[in-house]
């Protein structure tokens, strides 16, 4: 299923980039901005806001199964990190963003480049 959400031309790349700075600013502003200013709130300590926010960040990412969720949790919980560490969300929106973007389309070259037979690519515009 990800293999047809990685772009294939330069088209669809800049619409990826697009939504990779969307998803970037979006998904920091709602687990790094309000969940852990709601988890704070309730006075969790550091490591408490930092476990439970990259646990809701994971559970948000099931999409990708089980491991792409687990993953998604541990890239979660260094940016809360950070976030912490910083005062700030915008460290996180840039590697997030960044992050995305080469996740993209690194991984549209290497399921193109080196397709198998348990891989089934559509070269669709």
């Amino acid at each position: 299923m990800a293999v047809r959400l990685f772009p294939r031309s330069a088209v669809q790349t800049l619409f990826f980039v697009t939504l990779a700075f969307t998803a970037g600013i979006c998904e920091e502003f709602i687990f790094r901005g309000f969940a852990i200013a709601a988890l704070f709130r309730l006075g969790l300590s550091n490591w408490a806001v930092i476990l439970v926010s990259s646990a809701l960040f994971g559970a948000a990412h099931l999409y990708q199964g089980k491991s792409g969720s687990i993953g998604t949790g541990i890239v979660g919980a260094l940016f809360a990190v950070v976030r912490i560490a910083y005062h700030s969300l915008f460290p996180g929106v840039i590697w997030h963003t960044i992050l995305d973007i080469v996740a993209g389309v690194a991984g549209a070259r290497y399921f193109v480049a080196a397709p198998n037979k348990n891989v089934v690519l559509h070269n669709r515009p």
